[in-house]
Protein backbone atom coordinates (compact mmCIF):
# COMPACT_ATOMS: atom_id res chain seq x y z
CA UNK A 1 0.00 0.00 0.00
CA UNK A 2 1.81 3.16 -0.57
CA UNK A 3 2.12 6.06 1.60
CA UNK A 4 0.55 9.74 0.65
CA UNK A 5 3.28 11.08 2.94
CA UNK A 6 6.03 9.50 1.34
CA UNK A 7 4.37 10.70 -1.91
CA UNK A 8 4.18 14.60 -1.04
CA UNK A 9 8.02 13.89 0.27
CA UNK A 10 8.88 12.87 -3.22
CA UNK A 11 6.87 15.84 -4.46
CA UNK A 12 8.47 17.97 -2.37
CA UNK A 13 11.70 17.02 -3.19
CA UNK A 14 11.23 17.00 -6.84
CA UNK A 15 9.97 20.81 -7.00
CA UNK A 16 13.65 21.87 -5.29
CA UNK A 17 15.37 19.59 -7.86
CA UNK A 18 13.40 21.73 -10.38
CA UNK A 19 14.52 25.29 -8.60
CA UNK A 20 18.05 23.86 -8.10
CA UNK A 21 18.78 22.19 -11.53
CA UNK A 22 16.49 23.87 -13.75
CA UNK A 23 18.71 23.61 -17.32
CA UNK A 24 17.50 27.36 -18.66
CA UNK A 25 20.20 30.20 -18.49
CA UNK A 26 22.81 29.34 -15.64
CA UNK A 27 22.60 27.06 -12.88
CA UNK A 28 20.61 28.56 -9.83
CA UNK A 29 23.18 29.50 -6.96
CA UNK A 30 22.61 29.87 -3.44
CA UNK A 31 23.07 32.91 -1.20
CA UNK A 32 26.70 33.60 -0.36
CA UNK A 33 27.73 32.23 -3.30
CA UNK A 34 31.22 34.39 -3.96
CA UNK A 35 30.64 36.63 -6.68
CA UNK A 36 33.38 34.92 -9.19
CA UNK A 37 31.94 31.75 -9.02
CA UNK A 38 28.16 33.30 -9.52
CA UNK A 39 28.82 35.01 -12.86
CA UNK A 40 30.85 32.12 -14.13
CA UNK A 41 29.21 29.33 -12.90
CA UNK A 42 28.00 26.95 -16.42
CA UNK A 43 27.16 23.39 -16.55
CA UNK A 44 29.50 21.59 -18.14
CA UNK A 45 32.42 20.70 -15.82
CA UNK A 46 36.25 21.31 -16.35
CA UNK A 47 38.12 19.02 -18.86
CA UNK A 48 40.48 16.76 -17.58
CA UNK A 49 44.41 17.22 -18.52
CA UNK A 50 45.52 14.98 -21.54
CA UNK A 51 48.98 13.63 -20.09
CA UNK A 52 50.90 13.29 -23.75
CA UNK A 53 50.14 16.59 -25.41
CA UNK A 54 50.79 18.46 -22.23
CA UNK A 55 54.33 16.86 -21.62
CA UNK A 56 56.48 15.45 -24.08
CA UNK A 57 59.39 13.32 -23.54
CA UNK A 58 62.61 14.55 -23.40
CA UNK A 59 66.12 12.91 -22.42
CA UNK A 60 67.02 11.78 -19.43
CA UNK A 61 69.35 14.40 -17.19
CA UNK A 62 71.77 14.03 -14.40
CA UNK A 63 70.64 12.26 -11.06
CA UNK A 64 69.95 14.44 -8.34
CA UNK A 65 70.61 12.72 -4.41
CA UNK A 66 67.26 12.72 -3.32
CA UNK A 67 64.85 11.29 -5.96
CA UNK A 68 61.76 11.55 -5.04
CA UNK A 69 60.02 14.33 -2.60
CA UNK A 70 56.72 15.25 -2.07
CA UNK A 71 54.64 17.51 -0.60
CA UNK A 72 51.22 17.21 0.41
CA UNK A 73 47.90 15.94 2.39
CA UNK A 74 46.97 13.23 3.22
CA UNK A 75 46.32 11.52 0.05
CA UNK A 76 49.90 11.91 0.02
CA UNK A 77 50.75 10.63 3.43
CA UNK A 78 48.99 7.54 2.80
CA UNK A 79 45.85 8.50 5.21
CA UNK A 80 43.38 5.70 4.70
CA UNK A 81 40.19 4.13 7.51
CA UNK A 82 40.43 7.31 9.63
CA UNK A 83 44.47 6.82 10.41
CA UNK A 84 47.59 7.39 9.50
CA UNK A 85 49.01 3.81 9.56
CA UNK A 86 50.69 2.16 6.46
CA UNK A 87 52.89 4.79 5.12
CA UNK A 88 54.50 1.80 3.51
CA UNK A 89 51.59 1.76 1.15
CA UNK A 90 51.53 5.03 0.45
CA UNK A 91 51.97 6.40 -3.09
CA UNK A 92 54.79 7.84 -2.82
CA UNK A 93 56.47 4.61 -1.38
CA UNK A 94 54.58 2.55 -4.14
CA UNK A 95 56.33 4.95 -6.62
CA UNK A 96 60.08 4.57 -4.93
CA UNK A 97 59.93 0.94 -4.20
CA UNK A 98 58.11 -0.06 -8.17
CA UNK A 99 60.10 2.51 -9.84
CA UNK A 100 63.27 1.90 -8.08
CA UNK A 101 64.77 5.00 -6.78
CA UNK A 102 66.45 3.75 -4.02
CA UNK A 103 66.09 4.98 -0.57
CA UNK A 104 63.07 6.76 0.17
CA UNK A 105 61.76 7.74 3.87
CA UNK A 106 58.35 8.04 5.16
CA UNK A 107 57.29 8.88 8.84
CA UNK A 108 56.34 5.68 10.72
CA UNK A 109 53.04 5.52 13.27
CA UNK A 110 53.34 1.97 14.94
CA UNK A 111 51.06 1.60 17.99
CA UNK A 112 49.24 0.60 19.72
CA UNK A 113 49.14 -3.41 18.35
CA UNK A 114 45.25 -3.01 19.11
CA UNK A 115 44.66 -0.05 16.49
CA UNK A 116 48.12 1.17 14.98
CA UNK A 117 48.09 4.95 14.25
CA UNK A 118 46.75 8.60 14.29
CA UNK A 119 43.64 9.55 15.00
CA UNK A 120 41.90 6.20 15.08
CA UNK A 121 42.82 2.84 13.11
CA UNK A 122 39.13 2.14 11.85
CA UNK A 123 39.44 -0.87 10.20
CA UNK A 124 41.91 -2.55 13.09
CA UNK A 125 39.49 -1.88 15.56
CA UNK A 126 36.50 -3.30 13.61
CA UNK A 127 39.06 -6.85 13.33
CA UNK A 128 39.34 -6.13 17.01
CA UNK A 129 35.60 -5.85 18.05
CA UNK A 130 34.70 -9.39 16.50
CA UNK A 131 30.91 -7.66 15.90
CA UNK A 132 28.07 -9.79 15.93
CA UNK A 133 26.33 -10.86 12.86
CA UNK A 134 23.49 -8.50 13.19
CA UNK A 135 22.72 -4.78 13.70
CA UNK A 136 20.41 -5.72 16.34
CA UNK A 137 21.87 -8.53 18.04
CA UNK A 138 21.94 -8.25 21.59
CA UNK A 139 25.41 -8.74 21.89
CA UNK A 140 26.51 -5.07 20.03
CA UNK A 141 25.60 -4.08 22.93
CA UNK A 142 28.83 -5.05 24.50
CA UNK A 143 30.61 -3.99 21.67
CA UNK A 144 30.26 -0.30 22.51
CA UNK A 145 31.98 -0.62 26.18
CA UNK A 146 35.15 -2.42 23.81
CA UNK A 147 35.13 0.41 21.07
CA UNK A 148 35.56 2.67 23.97
CA UNK A 149 38.36 0.81 25.51
CA UNK A 150 40.45 0.86 22.20
CA UNK A 151 39.88 4.30 21.94
CA UNK A 152 41.07 4.54 25.54
CA UNK A 153 44.37 2.95 24.24
CA UNK A 154 45.10 4.65 21.63
CA UNK A 155 44.73 7.80 22.96
CA UNK A 156 46.44 6.76 26.61
CA UNK A 157 49.92 5.80 24.01
CA UNK A 158 49.68 8.95 22.14
CA UNK A 159 49.40 11.10 25.18
CA UNK A 160 51.38 9.33 27.95
CA UNK A 161 52.94 5.97 26.60
CA UNK A 162 55.48 4.84 23.58
CA UNK A 163 53.69 7.21 21.19
CA UNK A 164 54.38 10.65 23.50
CA UNK A 165 57.68 9.46 23.34
CA UNK A 166 58.09 9.41 19.64
CA UNK A 167 56.70 12.82 19.27
CA UNK A 168 58.52 14.40 21.54
CA UNK A 169 61.52 12.89 20.13
CA UNK A 170 61.07 13.68 16.49
CA UNK A 171 61.95 17.50 16.38
CA UNK A 172 64.25 17.77 19.23
CA UNK A 173 66.45 21.08 18.83
CA UNK A 174 68.50 22.27 15.67
CA UNK A 175 67.75 19.97 12.48
CA UNK A 176 69.31 16.78 11.56
CA UNK A 177 69.18 16.26 8.08
CA UNK A 178 70.00 12.90 7.49
CA UNK A 179 66.75 12.52 9.30
CA UNK A 180 64.23 14.10 7.66
CA UNK A 181 61.94 12.15 5.64
CA UNK A 182 61.36 12.23 1.63
CA UNK A 183 57.45 12.17 1.82
CA UNK A 184 56.79 15.65 3.55
CA UNK A 185 52.97 15.32 3.11
CA UNK A 186 51.09 15.42 6.17
CA UNK A 187 47.34 15.05 6.58
CA UNK A 188 44.58 17.55 7.31
CA UNK A 189 47.21 20.50 6.23
CA UNK A 190 46.09 23.01 3.95
CA UNK A 191 48.16 25.21 1.29
CA UNK A 192 48.87 27.99 4.27
CA UNK A 193 49.66 25.35 6.75
CA UNK A 194 52.22 23.65 4.58
CA UNK A 195 53.81 27.06 3.89
CA UNK A 196 53.84 28.51 8.17
CA UNK A 197 53.00 25.97 10.31
CA UNK A 198 56.80 25.24 11.71
CA UNK A 199 57.70 22.23 14.45
CA UNK A 200 58.15 25.16 16.89
CA UNK A 201 54.41 25.73 16.61
CA UNK A 202 53.34 22.57 16.30
CA UNK A 203 55.31 21.82 19.51
CA UNK A 204 53.28 24.47 21.67
CA UNK A 205 50.00 23.20 20.34
CA UNK A 206 50.68 19.94 21.62
CA UNK A 207 51.87 20.93 24.57
CA UNK A 208 48.96 23.18 25.45
CA UNK A 209 46.98 20.53 24.50
CA UNK A 210 44.21 19.16 27.18
CA UNK A 211 42.89 15.89 27.75
CA UNK A 212 39.13 16.57 27.24
CA UNK A 213 38.08 14.18 29.73
CA UNK A 214 35.97 10.81 28.77
CA UNK A 215 32.49 12.63 28.64
CA UNK A 216 31.65 10.71 25.20
CA UNK A 217 31.67 7.70 23.48
CA UNK A 218 34.31 9.44 20.37
CA UNK A 219 37.94 10.05 22.20
CA UNK A 220 40.72 10.26 20.36
CA UNK A 221 44.45 11.74 21.53
CA UNK A 222 44.85 15.40 21.43
CA UNK A 223 46.13 17.41 19.46
CA UNK A 224 46.32 14.32 16.66
CA UNK A 225 46.70 16.28 14.05
CA UNK A 226 49.91 18.17 14.88
CA UNK A 227 51.35 14.51 16.70
CA UNK A 228 51.13 13.48 13.33
CA UNK A 229 52.39 16.24 11.74
CA UNK A 230 55.53 16.24 14.46
CA UNK A 231 56.03 12.71 13.12
CA UNK A 232 56.32 13.50 9.59
CA UNK A 233 58.65 16.37 10.09
CA UNK A 234 61.69 13.98 12.38
CA UNK A 235 64.76 15.77 12.33
CA UNK A 236 63.33 19.17 11.35
CA UNK A 237 64.64 22.50 13.69
CA UNK A 238 61.85 24.94 15.41
CA UNK A 239 61.44 26.73 12.25
CA UNK A 240 60.96 24.23 9.39
CA UNK A 241 57.83 23.73 7.51
CA UNK A 242 57.30 20.68 4.82
CA UNK A 243 58.33 23.66 2.49
CA UNK A 244 61.37 24.24 4.34
CA UNK A 245 62.42 20.61 4.45
CA UNK A 246 62.26 20.13 1.14
CA UNK A 247 64.03 23.12 0.24
CA UNK A 248 66.98 21.30 2.38
CA UNK A 249 66.82 18.50 0.89
CA UNK A 250 67.48 20.47 -2.14
CA UNK A 251 70.50 21.98 -0.93
CA UNK A 252 71.73 18.65 0.25
CA UNK A 253 72.54 17.14 -3.49
CA UNK A 254 69.48 18.27 -5.03
CA UNK A 255 66.00 16.33 -5.59
CA UNK A 256 65.32 14.78 -9.13
CA UNK A 257 61.45 14.72 -8.84
CA UNK A 258 59.65 17.02 -6.32
CA UNK A 259 55.78 15.97 -5.96
CA UNK A 260 53.55 19.24 -4.83
CA UNK A 261 49.83 17.98 -4.05
CA UNK A 262 48.26 20.63 -1.87
CA UNK A 263 45.09 22.30 -1.67
CA UNK A 264 41.93 19.96 -1.08
CA UNK A 265 42.16 20.51 2.52
CA UNK A 266 41.04 24.25 1.18
CA UNK A 267 37.80 22.91 0.71
CA UNK A 268 37.28 19.68 2.21
CA UNK A 269 35.62 20.51 5.35
CA UNK A 270 32.87 21.75 3.67
CA UNK A 271 32.10 17.71 2.60
CA UNK A 272 33.01 16.66 6.32
CA UNK A 273 31.15 19.10 8.12
CA UNK A 274 27.94 19.44 6.05
CA UNK A 275 28.75 23.56 6.10
CA UNK A 276 29.98 26.10 3.61
CA UNK A 277 31.69 29.16 5.10
CA UNK A 278 33.49 31.29 2.84
CA UNK A 279 37.01 32.83 3.29
CA UNK A 280 36.81 36.65 4.19
CA UNK A 281 39.20 38.75 2.44
CA UNK A 282 41.24 39.55 6.14
CA UNK A 283 42.32 36.72 7.69
CA UNK A 284 42.63 33.51 5.48
CA UNK A 285 45.95 32.93 5.46
CA UNK A 286 46.51 33.60 9.24
CA UNK A 287 47.30 30.09 10.90
CA UNK A 288 44.21 30.76 13.59
CA UNK A 289 41.54 32.29 12.26
CA UNK A 290 41.78 30.52 9.07
CA UNK A 291 39.95 27.54 11.33
CA UNK A 292 36.84 29.32 10.74
CA UNK A 293 36.34 28.96 6.86
CA UNK A 294 35.58 25.47 5.09
CA UNK A 295 36.26 26.80 1.58
CA UNK A 296 38.61 29.07 0.34
CA UNK A 297 36.95 31.38 -2.75
CA UNK A 298 39.13 31.15 -6.07
CA UNK A 299 40.74 34.55 -5.59
CA UNK A 300 42.25 33.50 -2.51
CA UNK A 301 43.06 30.36 -3.50
CA UNK A 302 45.00 31.62 -5.97
CA UNK A 303 46.62 34.22 -3.48
CA UNK A 304 47.80 31.48 -1.64
CA UNK A 305 48.94 28.96 -4.43
CA UNK A 306 50.92 31.56 -6.33
CA UNK A 307 52.52 31.99 -2.64
CA UNK A 308 53.16 28.24 -2.22
CA UNK A 309 54.63 28.21 -6.18
CA UNK A 310 57.26 31.07 -5.51
CA UNK A 311 58.20 28.93 -2.39
CA UNK A 312 58.92 25.82 -4.51
CA UNK A 313 60.59 27.64 -6.81
CA UNK A 314 63.29 28.19 -4.43
CA UNK A 315 63.42 24.63 -4.49
CA UNK A 316 66.49 22.89 -6.46
CA UNK A 317 64.42 20.13 -8.03
CA UNK A 318 64.93 19.05 -11.72
CA UNK A 319 61.35 18.17 -12.10
CA UNK A 320 58.38 19.24 -10.77
CA UNK A 321 55.03 17.35 -10.41
CA UNK A 322 51.73 19.11 -9.73
CA UNK A 323 48.24 17.52 -8.73
CA UNK A 324 44.92 19.63 -9.32
CA UNK A 325 42.20 19.22 -6.18
CA UNK A 326 39.95 16.57 -6.70
CA UNK A 327 36.64 17.24 -6.91
CA UNK A 328 35.86 16.53 -3.17
CA UNK A 329 32.08 15.98 -3.17
CA UNK A 330 32.75 12.55 -5.62
CA UNK A 331 33.75 10.81 -2.18
CA UNK A 332 31.09 8.44 -1.31
CA UNK A 333 31.38 10.70 2.10
CA UNK A 334 28.70 12.83 0.45
CA UNK A 335 26.20 10.33 -1.16
CA UNK A 336 23.44 11.76 -3.07
CA UNK A 337 19.53 11.39 -1.90
CA UNK A 338 16.26 12.08 -3.54
CA UNK A 339 15.75 13.16 -7.14
CA UNK A 340 18.24 13.55 -10.43
CA UNK A 341 17.21 15.31 -13.20
CA UNK A 342 17.60 13.83 -16.06
CA UNK A 343 21.06 14.80 -17.72
CA UNK A 344 22.61 16.45 -14.73
CA UNK A 345 25.30 14.89 -12.61
CA UNK A 346 23.44 16.60 -9.29
CA UNK A 347 21.01 14.73 -6.62
CA UNK A 348 18.86 17.12 -4.76
CA UNK A 349 20.14 16.53 -1.51
CA UNK A 350 23.52 14.87 -0.34
CA UNK A 351 24.21 13.37 3.14
CA UNK A 352 26.09 10.71 4.80
CA UNK A 353 26.74 7.33 3.01
CA UNK A 354 24.92 5.19 6.10
CA UNK A 355 22.12 7.33 6.34
CA UNK A 356 19.28 5.27 3.25
CA UNK A 357 17.13 6.84 1.19
CA UNK A 358 14.08 6.00 3.04
CA UNK A 359 15.07 7.58 6.37
CA UNK A 360 16.69 10.75 5.54
CA UNK A 361 15.11 13.81 6.90
CA UNK A 362 16.33 16.81 5.10
CA UNK A 363 14.93 18.66 9.02
CA UNK A 364 16.90 16.06 10.42
CA UNK A 365 19.81 14.90 8.77
CA UNK A 366 22.97 17.20 7.94
CA UNK A 367 22.63 17.67 4.24
CA UNK A 368 23.88 19.41 1.49
CA UNK A 369 21.51 20.71 -1.66
CA UNK A 370 22.61 19.89 -5.47
CA UNK A 371 23.11 23.52 -5.69
CA UNK A 372 25.50 23.84 -3.37
CA UNK A 373 27.58 21.11 -4.11
CA UNK A 374 27.57 22.14 -8.28
CA UNK A 375 29.11 25.82 -6.41
CA UNK A 376 32.01 23.45 -4.67
CA UNK A 377 32.65 22.16 -7.49
CA UNK A 378 32.90 24.79 -10.06
CA UNK A 379 34.83 26.01 -6.96
CA UNK A 380 37.39 23.93 -7.67
CA UNK A 381 37.50 24.03 -11.68
CA UNK A 382 38.60 27.37 -10.76
CA UNK A 383 41.20 26.23 -8.36
CA UNK A 384 42.59 23.95 -10.78
CA UNK A 385 42.20 26.15 -14.12
CA UNK A 386 44.90 28.45 -12.31
CA UNK A 387 47.13 25.28 -11.38
CA UNK A 388 46.79 24.33 -14.80
CA UNK A 389 47.42 27.74 -15.85
CA UNK A 390 50.69 28.43 -13.76
CA UNK A 391 52.63 24.80 -14.59
CA UNK A 392 52.16 25.55 -18.72
CA UNK A 393 53.56 29.44 -17.32
CA UNK A 394 56.84 27.47 -15.45
CA UNK A 395 57.69 24.63 -17.58
CA UNK A 396 60.60 25.55 -19.74
CA UNK A 397 61.98 22.37 -22.12
CA UNK A 398 65.16 23.68 -21.46
CA UNK A 399 65.52 23.89 -18.41
CA UNK A 400 63.34 23.08 -15.12
CA UNK A 401 60.56 20.56 -16.48
CA UNK A 402 57.00 21.14 -14.81
CA UNK A 403 53.58 18.80 -15.19
CA UNK A 404 50.47 18.26 -14.32
CA UNK A 405 48.93 15.39 -12.42
CA UNK A 406 44.86 15.50 -12.90
CA UNK A 407 43.53 13.87 -9.91
CA UNK A 408 40.57 16.03 -10.78
CA UNK A 409 39.95 14.61 -13.80
CA UNK A 410 41.22 10.72 -12.71
CA UNK A 411 38.37 11.06 -9.65
CA UNK A 412 35.93 12.19 -12.45
CA UNK A 413 36.68 9.26 -14.43
CA UNK A 414 36.29 7.27 -11.52
CA UNK A 415 32.66 8.89 -10.32
CA UNK A 416 30.12 5.72 -10.16
CA UNK A 417 26.89 7.21 -9.33
CA UNK A 418 27.82 10.91 -11.07
CA UNK A 419 28.92 9.03 -14.13
CA UNK A 420 29.85 5.67 -14.49
CA UNK A 421 25.74 4.21 -14.19
CA UNK A 422 24.36 7.75 -15.74
CA UNK A 423 24.91 8.09 -19.20
CA UNK A 424 23.13 11.25 -19.54
CA UNK A 425 24.81 13.01 -16.93
CA UNK A 426 28.36 12.18 -18.31
CA UNK A 427 30.11 15.39 -20.13
CA UNK A 428 31.23 15.14 -23.94
CA UNK A 429 34.87 14.54 -22.68
CA UNK A 430 34.00 11.61 -20.51
CA UNK A 431 35.03 8.31 -20.67
CA UNK A 432 35.46 5.49 -18.17
CA UNK A 433 39.10 5.40 -16.11
CA UNK A 434 41.08 1.91 -17.41
CA UNK A 435 41.35 -0.13 -14.46
CA UNK A 436 44.40 -2.51 -14.09
CA UNK A 437 43.10 -6.34 -15.61
CA UNK A 438 43.87 -7.22 -11.83
CA UNK A 439 41.77 -4.70 -10.56
CA UNK A 440 38.48 -6.25 -13.22
CA UNK A 441 39.28 -10.40 -12.27
CA UNK A 442 37.94 -9.07 -8.82
CA UNK A 443 34.06 -9.59 -7.96
CA UNK A 444 32.84 -7.35 -7.87
CA UNK A 445 34.87 -4.92 -9.85
CA UNK A 446 36.09 -2.28 -7.16
CA UNK A 447 34.39 1.06 -7.74
CA UNK A 448 33.82 4.37 -5.99
CA UNK A 449 30.70 3.94 -3.94
CA UNK A 450 31.05 3.33 -0.35
CA UNK A 451 32.65 -0.17 1.24
CA UNK A 452 30.55 -2.14 1.80
CA UNK A 453 30.49 -6.18 2.87
CA UNK A 454 29.06 -8.63 3.96
CA UNK A 455 29.34 -12.36 5.71
CA UNK A 456 29.96 -13.25 1.78
CA UNK A 457 33.17 -10.94 1.53
CA UNK A 458 33.16 -7.44 -0.09
CA UNK A 459 29.93 -6.57 -2.12
CA UNK A 460 30.54 -3.09 -2.95
CA UNK A 461 32.99 -0.16 -3.39
CA UNK A 462 36.26 -1.09 -2.82
CA UNK A 463 38.44 2.18 -4.22
CA UNK A 464 37.54 4.15 -0.98
CA UNK A 465 38.83 3.22 2.70
CA UNK A 466 36.39 3.20 5.65
CA UNK A 467 36.32 6.55 6.47
CA UNK A 468 34.84 7.13 2.89
CA UNK A 469 37.30 10.17 2.04
CA UNK A 470 40.62 8.62 1.43
CA UNK A 471 41.98 5.45 -1.38
CA UNK A 472 42.46 2.05 -0.42
CA UNK A 473 45.93 0.21 -1.25
CA UNK A 474 44.38 -0.12 -4.20
CA UNK A 475 43.38 3.10 -4.85
CA UNK A 476 46.88 4.27 -3.87
CA UNK A 477 47.95 2.02 -6.49
CA UNK A 478 46.18 3.88 -9.35
CA UNK A 479 47.74 7.07 -8.31
CA UNK A 480 50.98 6.01 -8.22
CA UNK A 481 50.63 4.49 -11.86
CA UNK A 482 49.68 7.74 -12.47
CA UNK A 483 52.58 9.27 -11.60
CA UNK A 484 54.79 7.24 -13.04
CA UNK A 485 53.47 8.10 -16.17
CA UNK A 486 53.75 11.31 -15.78
CA UNK A 487 57.47 10.92 -14.17
CA UNK A 488 58.63 8.55 -17.63
CA UNK A 489 56.81 10.99 -19.88
CA UNK A 490 59.32 13.68 -18.17
CA UNK A 491 62.25 11.34 -18.92
CA UNK A 492 62.65 10.10 -14.90
CA UNK A 493 64.10 6.32 -15.15
CA UNK A 494 61.87 4.20 -13.58
CA UNK A 495 62.78 0.42 -13.23
CA UNK A 496 59.05 -0.46 -13.80
CA UNK A 497 56.27 1.39 -15.60
CA UNK A 498 53.70 1.06 -13.22
CA UNK A 499 53.30 -1.19 -10.02
CA UNK A 500 52.73 -4.66 -9.33
CA UNK A 501 48.61 -4.65 -9.15
CA UNK A 502 48.64 -8.47 -8.49
CA UNK A 503 50.70 -7.89 -5.17
CA UNK A 504 48.61 -4.57 -4.20
CA UNK A 505 45.79 -6.75 -4.30
CA UNK A 506 47.07 -9.16 -1.59
CA UNK A 507 48.42 -6.52 0.60
CA UNK A 508 45.48 -5.04 1.02
CA UNK A 509 43.50 -6.11 3.67
CA UNK A 510 40.12 -4.44 2.83
CA UNK A 511 39.90 -6.37 -0.79
CA UNK A 512 42.43 -9.91 -0.07
CA UNK A 513 40.18 -9.83 3.30
CA UNK A 514 37.31 -7.66 4.24
CA UNK A 515 35.73 -7.55 7.65
CA UNK A 516 32.91 -9.81 6.81
CA UNK A 517 30.03 -8.24 9.23
CA UNK A 518 30.82 -4.60 7.59
CA UNK A 519 27.30 -3.74 6.45
CA UNK A 520 26.04 -5.13 10.29
CA UNK A 521 28.69 -2.45 11.48
CA UNK A 522 27.13 0.16 9.30
CA UNK A 523 23.90 -0.18 10.04
CA UNK A 524 24.12 -0.03 13.64
CA UNK A 525 26.21 2.88 12.68
CA UNK A 526 23.56 4.91 10.53
CA UNK A 527 21.32 4.05 13.32
CA UNK A 528 23.03 5.65 16.32
CA UNK A 529 23.75 8.62 13.81
CA UNK A 530 20.12 9.06 13.20
CA UNK A 531 19.11 9.44 16.61
CA UNK A 532 22.09 12.12 17.50
CA UNK A 533 21.21 13.83 14.26
CA UNK A 534 17.45 13.84 15.82
CA UNK A 535 18.52 15.53 18.96
CA UNK A 536 20.36 17.56 17.73
CA UNK A 537 17.26 18.81 15.65
CA UNK A 538 15.23 19.07 18.33
CA UNK A 539 17.60 20.91 20.57
CA UNK A 540 17.96 23.65 17.96
CA UNK A 541 14.09 23.70 17.44
CA UNK A 542 14.43 22.57 13.58
CA UNK A 543 11.04 20.94 12.81
CA UNK A 544 11.54 17.10 12.06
Amino acid sequence: MSDPAAGDRDAAEATVAKLAFGHRGRPSVPDGTPEEIRDRIIWEPRRPVDLDPLIPSVGSRPRRKHRLVVLGDSISHGFKSLAIRDTELSWPKLVARYGGLGQFKVPWYDGPDVAPGLPFNLEAAIRALQWPGAALDPRALRVLPRLRDIMDEVEDYWERGDGAVAVEGSCSGARQLDRVNHNLAIWGQDIRDALSLDVATLQDRVSRARHRGDNGLVQFASAHAERSALITLEGGGPTDTPVRLAKALGEDGGIETLVVGLGANNILSTVLDFDIAWTQDDDYADLEAKRAYTAWTPEHFRVEYDALIREVETIAAEYVLVFTVPHVTIVPMLRGVGPKMAGDRYFARYTRPWIPDDAFSANVNPCLTGEQVRVLDFAVDLYNDHICRRVAELDDPAGRRWAVVDVAGILDRLAYRRYLIDSEAQPSWWTPYDLPDEYRQLSPIPDSRYFRSDRFGRCEGGLFALDAVHPTTIGYGLLAREVMRAMSALGVHLARPEPDFAELIERDTLISDPPRMLSSVLTAVGSANHLVDLFQAVRHGRPV
